[in-house]
């Protein structure tokens, strides 16, 4: 009996790693899929938009090939982003819009993450903002 638990065992950690393995190549590098979060610029006013891309994509040697046909659910920790999910597109991109907050205490950081489903181990990828305050210019002079 305890023959057929260490078989048993082993398969299941088999299962597990054959899983993982897909993700490495023979040097131990990060093959695919990878998940890069992109947003223009470090800073957001509050109450303004901005656009996030997500590029998913497989390295080939030193190449980075785009994966199509992923769906990637983004989130975000203050604010909210737009559309709930997307599909990659061919060239494994695909664009969200963030909405920063009307309204902050002070300026915040947020982080927005992208899931990719991929099958048992999904993958993600994320990127920092600071949420600032919409700054007002007072021009006095002669009058």
């Amino acid at each position: 009996m305890k023959k057929g638990r260490s078989i048993g065992f082993m398969m299941v950690f088999m299962f597990i790693i054959t899983g993982i393995l897909p993700l490495l190549d023979a040097d131990g590098k990060l093959t695919g899929p990878i998940v890069q979060v992109t947003v223009a610029g470090q800073f957001i006013e509050v109450g303004t938009d901005t656009t996030v891309t997500v590029f998913v994509y497989e390295m080939d040697g030193e190449e980075q090939v785009g994966i199509a046909m992923k769906t990637v659910t983004p989130s975000v920790t203050l604010g909210s982003i737009d559309p709930g999910s997307l599909v990659t597109n061919v060239d494994g991109y695909c664009q969200f819009t963030y909405h920063a907050p009307e309204e902050i205490e002070e300026p915040t950081d947020m982080t927005v993450t992208a899931t990719v489903e991929n099958g048992e181990l999904d993958v993600q990828g994320s990127r920092d903002l600071k949420v600032t305050y919409k700054l007002y210019a007072v021009v006095t002079g002669p009058d």
